[in-house]
C-alpha cells in the first residue's frame, strides 16, 4: 500500500509540473495520467501499457505534421505585415509545442520500458505480521500524505496564479515575460518540497526496516522493496522530472509561452484542476485502505503467532525383532531369558538377580519400537513473546491428517548448544539468534507387531479464532513447511559399548587402572562417566551411530591401595557401600529419556567400617541393551585418590623495601614473615614430613587471582633476623607465569628443606591484596601427596613514615602532642573557605583549601617518597550515589609534583551549606620508591569546608536602638556590632560596610520583620557606613501615641557559597508624650 502511495504522489508531481510547462497535447497527457495510475496501483501488464502509449504517440506525429502543413499555409498566406509574421509565428509556436509533447511521450516510453516498476500490491494476509509499529508508521505516513496533498493543492493555485499573470501579460514585453518565469521558477520550488516530503517518506520507511529488521524474511523484504522503490524515484524519476523542468524554463527564455496565449489558456481552464482532482481522490481511496488494513492489524495483534520455521529436525524411530540368543557379554553363570507359563520367552536385562533387572518387557519374536522419535527444533514469531508452554504446537500432512500414534511435547526454550545446520539448500545453515524452541516427539506403538512407517512430510502448525469486521469468525492456521520426516528403520545392534571416564587427572595413570579421580583432603572422592552411544548426537544415520534401547552399570569389584583385590563378605560389604552412596545411579535401568541415559556421576565414600576406599580401584561394569534385545557389557577400572595428609595454610605477609625485585626473607617491619618452617604441615609435623619428602618427586607452584611472581626458592636454612640466603636447593622460575614446577627432587633434597621464599616486584602486586596460590606435590605416580595452600599479601611499607608531621593547631579535637601520621586517626580538619573561585555557571562559585597548610615541612625526600593524600570512599561519589552533589572538582589523589599548591582541595559550594557541610574523610599515607600502589599504612583523617561569614560570632552592641519620630534616623555602625572572625586564632573583626567590606560577603540587606508597624519608617538601607533606619512624616501628628515596644528588624548577610545569616536587631520609636 505504502508503494502505490508513493507512486501516485510521484505521478502527481510529474502532472503538475508538466502542464505548467507543456502548450499542448493535453488530451495525451490525460492518457499518459491514466496509464501511469494503472501501472502502479494496479500492476497491470507493461507491455501493453507500452502498446497503448505508442498509438498515442501516433496521434502526436500526426498533429505534428498537421502542425507542419499549418505553418507552411501560412507562410503562403502571409501577408506583410506585422500580422502576418504574427500569424507565422503562432504556427511555429503550436508546431514546436506539438513535438515538445511527442518528445516527452517517447521518454515515457523509455522509462516503462527501462524501469523497475514491479506491483506493489499490499499482502494482506502477511501484514498482520506487523506489530504495534506498523500501525504507528502507519499512521505517520497518513499525516505526510495529508500534507504532501496540501503541497499539491499549493502548487495548483501557484499554477493557475502563473497562468492568469500570463495572460494578463501576453503583450510580447519582454518585462511580463520575466515575470512569467519567476512565476515558473517557484512551480520549480514547489517541486523540491515535494521532493522533500517524498524523502521525509522515505526515512519513515527506512525507520520501519530498521524497527522490523528481527522480523521474519518475508516481511523484512517487504520493506526493503518499499526501500528500493522510494530510492529510484528520488534518484532517477525526479531526476528526470527536474531535467524536464530546466527543459521547460528554457523554453520559455526562448520564447515559445510568448505566442501561445491561447494554449496557456486551455491548460489553465481544465488540465491542471482536472489532474489535481484526480491525484486527490487517488490518494483518498489508498488512505481508506490503508486504514481498513489497521483494522485487520488490530484484530489480529491478538493472535500472537505470526509463523512458525522449521529449523531442524532429528527424527527417526528404530524398530527391531526381538531375538532368543540375547547374551553377548561373554559372561558366563549368569540367566538372560525366562519362559512363562504361555510359553513366552522373555528377555531379562541386565540379567537375572540382578538389582533393579526387569523381565516383563520384552518377548522374543515380537517387535521392539523405539518410543521417542526424537527432537524438533523450530522458531516461533514475533521471537519477542515467551512461548514457552503456551503454544499448542501439533503434527498434519498436506492432507490435513496427523500421523498415527504420535505426540508432541509443548514448546520450550531450546537447549542445544551445537549450531544448526543446513536441512536443505533452502535453509539458512546458522541457527537463529532468539525465538528457538524444542519439543520432543514420542511414539505410542512399542511393542507387538512391526511399525508400517508414516505418510510424510508433515509441517508444524497451530491454530487460532480469527474475527473479522463484520463478526464473521474464522479459525485460521499457521503452517511451517512440509518438510518434517518421521522416518522407521530396522534397528543396527550395537556391538562395542564404552563408558569414559571424563573430568578425571590428566596425564598418567597408573597401569593398575583405567583412570583416576584426585581430590584434595576432606572433599567427597567423585567421577563423571559418558555412557556410549549417547543419543544426544543426531543427524547421524542409524548405520554410522547405532542407538541403544537401555543402559544400565554396577560397581562389581574392589581393590585397596595396594591393589589388593577384595573378596567374599568384604567385597559384599564394600559393593552395599558404594550402592548405597549412589543409589538411582547405580543398579538402575535407563531408557534415553532419562537425565542419566549418557552420563552418570558416581560418588564414593572415604570408608566402610575400618576399610578406607582412598587409593582403591573399583571396576565398574557397564550393560547395553540394544532394540533387538542383545545385551552387551564394559568394564572400567576406575582408581580414587586423595592427598595424603592435610595441609592447613600459610600466610605470607611481607612489606617491601624498595623497587624492583623483592624476597620475602627481607622486609622493613616485623610484620614481614614467611613461617614456612611453622606453618607448613609437610615441615613441621614429623609425620607428614616424612610422607612428603619420602613420596614427592615434583612440585608445582600455582599461582592464582593475578598474582604475577618472579621466583619460588627453597632453603635449607631456617628462617633467623639474621638469616642469608645460600645455595637454593631447589627453584621454580614462574617468570609472571600462573604456574610452574620442579622435578626430579630426591628424598635427601627434599628431607633438607626448611625454608621457602617468594621473589615478587611490588609494582605487579596490589597492596594489601591476599592472593592465593598453592604448592601441590605429587610422586612418582603422579598421585598428588599435598597440596599447600598459601596466602600471599604485600603490606604498606613503613619507609619515610616520619614526612608526615601534622600541625596540631589546625585539627580537633585538639592534642599538642600530634606529630606523626597515626595521631591523625579521628581526627577533623576544618578547611575555612576563605577563597572562592568562580564556575563557567554565573553566580556559582566552588571553595578552595590547600591541606598541606595543616602539615609541617618537608613534603618530599630524595627517595622520591611524598606525603600524599586521597579519598577513601570514591565509590560515594560518583554521579548515581549519595554523595555526587559533593565531588571533589580536582583530581582523586593529591600528590606533591612540583609546588605546595599541588595540594589545593576544590569541592562544590554543596559542601559548604552552612550547618549541612559535608565531610570528606581522607587519607595521609607516604608513598615510597616511585610506586604509586605503595603506600605506609594510610591514615584516615576528615576534611570539612566552613564559611568563616556563615560560621562568625555576630552581635549587636544593643539590646535595641532609639529612634525619633516623624523624619528622624539612627545608623549602626561598624563599631557597634561585634563580629569574630572564626577562622584566625585571633581575635579579628569582619568588617560588613563600605570599602572595608569583608572581601568573603557577596551581599548584604536589611529587612522590616515586624511588618504591621511599616508605615513608620520611610526607608531602611544598609549605608557604607552601616544600617541607616530612618522614620517617616515630615510634619508631627501623625499619630497620636507612639507604642514603646521594640519593633523587629533583620541583617542579612550572604556569602560565595549561597550561606544567608540572619542577624535580628530591635528598633525603639521614642514616645510621643
Amino acid at each position: 500500500m505504502r508503494k502505490k502511495v508513493f507512486s501516485a504522489l510521484l505521478f502527481g508531481t510529474l502532472v503538475v509540473v508538466s502542464t505548467g510547462s507543456l502548450v499542448s497535447c493535453k488530451d495525451y497527457d490525460d492518457d499518459i495520467t491514466n496509464l501511469q495510475e494503472k501501472v502502479d496501483a494496479s500492476g497491470v501488464n507493461v507491455t501493453s501499457e507500452i502498446s497503448r502509449l505508442e498509438g498515442l504517440l501516433d496521434n502526436c506525429k500526426s498533429a505534428s505534421e498537421k502542425a507542419d502543413q499549418e505553418l507552411n499555409e501560412a507562410i503562403k498566406a502571409a501577408t506583410n505585415d506585422a500580422k502576418g509574421y504574427a500569424d507565422i509565428q503562432a504556427a511555429e509556436a503550436k508546431k514546436a509545442a506539438i513535438e515538445a509533447s511527442q518528445a516527452l511521450i517517447e521518454k515515457a516510453i523509455a522509462d516503462l520500458e527501462n524501469g523497475n516498476l514491479k506491483a506493489a500490491k499490499a499482502k494482506a494476509d502477511e501484514a498482520y505480521a506487523l506489530a504495534e509499529q506498523v500501525q504507528k508508521l502507519a499512521e505517520a505516513n497518513k499525516k505526510d500524505i495529508e500534507k504532501l496533498v496540501k503541497d499539491l493543492e499549493t502548487t495548483t493555485k501557484n499554477l493557475e496564479a502563473a497562468d492568469k499573470a500570463l495572460e494578463e501579460k501576453l503583450q510580447g514585453t519582454q518585462k511580463d515575460l520575466e515575470a512569467a518565469k519567476k512565476d515558473i521558477e517557484k512551480n520549480g520550488a514547489d517541486i523540491v518540497t515535494i521532493n522533500e516530503a517524498l524523502k521525509s517518506l522515505e526515512e519513515s520507511n527506512d525507520k520501519a526496516h530498521k524497527a522490523l529488521s528481527d522480523k521474519d524474511d518475508e516481511l523484512k523484504k517487504l520493506i526493503e522493496d518499499n526501500q528500493a522503490a522510494i530510492k529510484d524515484i528520488i534518484d532517477n524519476k525526479l531526476t528526470k522530472l527536474e531535467s524536464d523542468y530546466k527543459a521547460a524554463v528554457k523554453a520559455l527564455e526562448d520564447g515559445a509561452v510568448k505566442d501561445n496565449a491561447e494554449a496557456i489558456k486551455a491548460l489553465k481552464d481544465g488540465a491542471v484542476k482536472d489532474n489535481a482532482d484526480a491525484i486527490k481522490n487517488l490518494i483518498d481511496v489508498d488512505i481508506k485502505n490503508i486504514n481498513t488494513y489497521l483494522d485487520i492489524l488490530t484484530e489480529n495483534l491478538n493472535n500472537l503467532i505470526t509463523g512458525l520455521i522449521l529449523q531442524d529436525e532429528q527424527l527417526e524411530i528404530v524398530q527391531a525383532q526381538v531375538l532368543s540368543d540375547v547374551n553377548k557379554t561373554g559372561l558366563s553363570g549368569k540367566q538372560f531369558t525366562r519362559v512363562d507359563a504361555a510359553g513366552n520367552t522373555y528377555v531379562i536385562f541386565p540379567y537375572m538377580g540382578a538389582a533393579g533387572a526387569d523381565d516383563k518387557t520384552l518377548i522374543v519374536g515380537q517387535w521392539n519400537v523405539e518410543r521417542v522419535a526424537g527432537p524438533v527444533y523450530y522458531t516461533i514469531n514475533p521471537t519477542n513473546v515467551n512461548f514457552t508452554d503456551k503454544a499448542n504446537i501439533q503434527l498434519e500432512n498436506s492432507l490435513e491428517k496427523a500421523p498415527v500414534g504420535l505426540s508432541i511435547s509443548a514448546p520450550e526454550a531450546s537447549t542445544r548448544t551445537s549450531a544448526i545446520t543446513s536441512r536443505a539448500a533452502s535453509r539458512a545453515a546458522s541457527a537463529p539468534k532468539n525465538g528457538l524452541y524444542q519439543s520432543v516427539i514420542t511414539n505410542a506403538h512399542t511393542h507387538g507387531a512391526k511399525h508400517a512407517g508414516f505418510d510424510n512430510s508433515y509441517a508444524l502448525y497451530t491454530s487460532y479464532k480469527q474475527k473479522a469486521k463484520d463478526g464473521k469468525v474464522t479459525d485460521k492456521k499457521v503452517y511451517s513447511k512440509y518438510e518434517l520426516n518421521i522416518n522407521v528403520i530396522d534397528a543396527v545392534a550395537q556391538t562395542a559399548p564404552s563408558i569414559v571416564a571424563t573430568g578425571a587427572d590428566t596425564g598418567t595413570h597408573p597401569s593398575t587402572c583405567d583412570a583416576r579421580y584426585t581430590v584434595n583432603y576432606g572433599e567427597t572422592m567423585t567421577g563423571k562417566f559418558n555412557l556410549l552411544p549417547q543419543n544426544t548426537e543426531f543427524g547421524k544415520s542409524a548405520a554410522a551411530s547405532p542407538k541403544v534401547y537401555r543402559k544400565y552399570v554396577e560397581a562389581v569389584a574392589v581393590s585397596n591401595a595396594r591393589n589388593e583385590a577384595q573378596t567374599g563378605n568384604t567385597l559384599t560389604s564394600l559393593l552395599k557401600a558404594i550402592n548405597d552412596a549412589n543409589k538411582g545411579v547405580l543398579n538402575t535401568i535407563f531408557e534415553e529419556d532419562n537425565e542419566n541415559f549418557d552420563n552418570i556421576v558416581v560418588n564414593i565414600p572415604d570408608a566402610s567400617g575400618n576399610y578406607s576406599f582412598v587409593g582403591s580401584t573399583v571396576t565398574f561394569r557397564y550393560y547395553i541393551q540394544n532394540y533387538n534385545g542383545t545385551i552387551y557389557s564394559k568394564d572400567i577400572k576406575v582408581m580414587f585418590v586423595k592427598t595424603l595428609f592435610n595441609e592447613d595454610g600459610m600466610d605470607i605477609v611481607h612489606t617491601p623495601y624498595a623497587s624492583g625485585e623483592n624476597t620475602t626473607i627481607h622486609g622493613l617491619n616485623a610484620d614481614s614473615k614467611t613461617d614456612f618452617q611453622l606453618e607448613a604441615n609437610c615441615i613441621k609435623v614429623d609425620a607428614s614430613n616424612k610422607l612428603w619428602y619420602k613420596n614427592t618427586n615434583k612440585i608445582e607452584v600455582v599461582a592464582k587471582d593475578g598474582l604475577k611472581l618472579k621466583k619460588v626458592e627453597f632453603y635449607t636454612d631456617k628462617k633467623t633476623p639474621s638469616w642469608t640466603a645460600s645455595t637454593a636447593v631447589a627453584t621454580i622460575n614462574m617468570n609472571g607465569h600462573a604456574s610452574a614446577s620442579v622435578n626430579g627432587l630426591g628424598a635427601t633434597a627434599l628431607q633438607s628443606i626448611k625454608n621457602m621464599i617468594l621473589v615478587y616486584d611490588p609494582a605487579d602486586v596490589e597492596v594489601e591484596k591476599v592472593y592465593n596460590l598453592e604448592m601441590r606435590s605429587y610422586d612418582l605416580n603422579g598421585n598428588t601427596v599435598s597440596v599447600l595452600p598459601i596466602k600471599f599479601t604485600m603490606k604498606y611499607p613503613n619507609h619515610h613514615a616520619d614526612l608526615i608531621k601534622p600541625n596540631p593547631a589546625f585539627f580537633t579535637p585538639f592534642d599538642a602532642d600530634m606529630n606523626d601520621a597515626k595521631a591523625l586517626k579521628g581526627k577533623l580538619l576544618t578547611a575555612w573557605a576563605n577563597h572562592h573561585k568562580a564556575t563557567a555557571t554565573a553566580g556559582v562559585y566552588n571553595a578552595t583549601y590547600n591541606i598541606i597548610a595543616a602539615f609541617n615541612t618537608p613534603y618530599n625526600n630524595a627517595d622520591g617518597c611524598v606525603i600524599s593524600f586521597d579519598y577513601t570512599d570514591k565509590a560515594d561519589y560518583i554521579s548515581t550515589a549519595k554523595y555526587a552533589k559533593y565531588k571533589p572538582i580536582n583530581t582523586w589523589r593529591l600528590n606533591y609534583v612540583s609546588a605546595a599548591t599541588d595540594y589545593t582541595m576544590e569541592v562544590p559550594s554543596a559542601a559548604v551549606k552552612f550547618g549541612e557541610e559535608h565531610e570528606y574523610t581522607l587519607q595521609a599515607a607516604v608513598e615510597c620508591f616511585g610506586v604509586k600502589s605503595l603506600w605506609y599504612d594510610p591514615t584516615d583523617f576528615k576534611v570539612v569546608f566552613k564559611s568563616a561569614i556563615a560560621w562568625a560570632d555576630f552581635k549587636f552592641n544593643q539590646d535595641a536602638y532609639e529612634v525619633e519620630y516623624p523624619n528622624h534616623s539612627i545608623t549602626i555602625t561598624e563599631n557597634q556590632i561585634s563580629a569574630d572572625d572564626p577562622s584566625t586564632s585571633s581575635v579579628d573583626k569582619i568588617n560588613y560596610f563600605g570599602t572595608a567590606k569583608d572581601s568573603r560577603i557577596k551581599e548584604t540587606k536589611v529587612e522590616l520583620l515586624d511588618t504591621q508597624f511599616a508605615s513608620l519608617f520611610k526607608s531602611f538601607t544598609v549605608e557604607p557606613n552601616g544600617i541607616k533606619v530612618v522614620t517617616n512624616e515630615d510634619v508631627p501628628g501623625g499619630v497620636g501615641s507612639i507604642t514603646s515596644s521594640k519593633i523587629k528588624f533583620g541583617f542579612y548577610v550572604t556569602d560565595f557559597y549561597g550561606n544567608t545569616k540572619e542577624y535580628v536587631f530591635y528598633v525603639k520609636v521614642k514616645e510621643n508624650k
